[in-house]
């Protein structure tokens, strides 16, 4: 397991206690006062999780803050943690219409274990979610499930076995259903998801391939960048971000989908469990 960087802007005397105490021993906390200083922290990936603390006498500074991670840094994390006392419904509006990932209360959401979850789904859903509506077209609706939840999971050691018990189905089901639906097998499925969050990590955040291969459970930078050159046709990764990393490996994971590139067929299932 790799430490998860957050930060928390601007610090509160109110809130800070009650964060830090639902983070866990493998989570980092890095108050910051000042809003170039988050912005660079984000850019160089030194934080993984930004949590901005909004309440009536910050309010526009948290919003303006929010505007800009989010206006710069689209698939970052972002936790809006806010004070209710003097806030409207409108404020609330405001602050959810500015692209926040997830919306916690002082006193309701913030519960050691509640937030703790929070936090850890945060990262999680935003990329899961920004890959998926980008391939939303490609992705056989059948997969979509599937393809959501790998993606979710892109930086844990999760497995063929075990994605497919957590879909309820055998190990060999799973490799018939995507057999039929011709597009790359389990295995294979699995390394391009990883993939797909580094790309987008790599685009945005000018961060280093080490510091990539940490989130999406490589062992180094070293193993990220052979798997890339091995699923992109030989590009190496200096080639991919000069192309600009994100689209070209979109694209080929566009034509995998479409059968390109697929190694092996995985063998048929039993005529009995075929509809398991």
């Amino acid at each position: 397991m790799n430490e998860r960087r957050v930060a928390c802007f601007p610090p509160n005397n109110e809130a800070l206690p009650r964060l830090s105490a639902a983070l866990t021993a493998m989570s980092g906390l890095e108050p910051i006062a000042d809003l170039g200083t988050l912005v660079d922290a984000i850019r160089t990936g030194r934080i993984d999780v930004t949590v901005v603390f909004v309440d009536e006498k910050t309010f526009d500074v948290a919003e303006a803050a929010l505007k800009r991670v989010r206006a710069q840094f689209a698939s970052h994390p972002l936790v809006a943690y806010y004070i209710p006392r003097g806030l409207s419904p409108r404020h609330l509006l405001r602050i959810a219409q500015s692209g926040i990932t997830e919306l916690v209360q002082l006193d309701v959401d913030d519960g050691r274990h509640t937030f703790a979850r929070i936090l850890d789904a945060a990262s999680r859903v935003t990329y899961a979610e920004t890959l998926a509506a980008l391939l939303h077209d490609d992705v056989p609706p059948a997969l979509r499930s599937v393809f959501l939840f790998a993606l979710e999971h892109a930086g844990s050691d999760m497995d063929v076995p075990q994605l497919a018990a957590s879909l309820g189905l055998s190990r060999r089901t799973l490799a018939w259903r995507m057999a039929q639906l011709k597009t790359p097998p389990p295995r294979i499925f699995l390394t391009w998801c990883r993939l797909l969050v580094a790309a987008l990590l790599l685009n945005e955040n000018g961060r280093t391939l080490d510091r990539v291969a940490e989130r999406v459970n490589f062992p180094d930078g070293h193993a990220l960048g052979v798997a890339f050159t091995r699923y992109m046709g030989g590009q190496g990764i200096n080639t991919l971000r000069s192309l600009g990393v994100l689209e070209k490996v979109l694209e080929a994971f566009r034509l995998a989908l479409k059968g390109g590139g697929r190694p092996e067929d995985p063998p048929s299932l039993p005529a009995g469990i075929r509809g398991g």
